[in-house]
């Protein structure tokens, strides 16, 4: 019987961070145009980060250069990494920056990571709802920088984030979010409707 896998699992299959030298940002320091920018290259950790997500950005588009429609994915995927960049910026409106700058990058790996599957995912588990078992929901461990799960349902693919406060919640965009209680599942879809479902045995 398959065993519900929760923040342990998944941070046992956490990747170790290399060991890293003199920190670079993966654009210009001279050329700054921002308060966060100026931020990212005065802080070490971040620079390390920068550079990490700017690595993962290339795996990624040569990963959907092999798709057949690999073009428009990638016209897609470097509009969405543009629309990211801006957003990271609005964090010199938090009270603290650092923490906010660090939580974005953090995030953006981690979903590149996960989306791209650019890391070793974990078994995918079944989640039958309603006591329907056509209606199901496939939840895939990854082991990206932050504790990542693929949520599928359908032909729908959500990428959502393992609360460090909360365990057992996990948290995505547009409303989407999971939560595992032993192998019970409440799942939050975009439609903003609830599902309990239970662990396929």
């Amino acid at each position: 019987m398959p065993k519900p896998f929760g923040l342990a699992t998944l941070a046992l299959m956490l990747l170790a961070a290399p060991a890293t030298q003199a920190a670079e940002a993966s654009f210009d320091c001279a050329k700054t145009e921002h308060e966060i920018e100026d931020l990212i290259c005065k802080t070490d950790s971040l620079k390390v980060l920068d550079t990490e997500l700017a690595g993962i950005y290339k795996q990624a588009l040569a990963v959907v250069a092999k798709f057949p429609d690999g073009a428009e994915v990638a016209k897609t995927l470097k509009a969405e990494e543009r629309g990211w960049s801006k957003g990271k910026n609005d964090c010199w409106k938090a009270q603290d920056k650092l923490a906010c700058t660090t939580g974005e990058y953090e995030r953006r790996i981690a979903f590149l990571q996960a989306q791209y599957m650019l890391v070793t995912a974990g078994p995918p588990q079944s989640y039958v709802c309603n006591n329907n078992p056509a209606d199901e929901f496939v939840v895939t461990a990854m082991p990206t920088r932050l504790p990542t799960v693929r949520i599928a349902r359908g032909d729908s693919t959500e990428i959502a984030w393992a609360e460090a406060s909360t365990p057992g919640l996990y948290n995505g965009s547009f409303g989407v979010s999971l939560t595992i209680t032993g192998e019970a599942a409440e799942f939050v879809w975009k439609d903003g409707g609830k599902t309990n479902c239970t662990l396929r045995k």
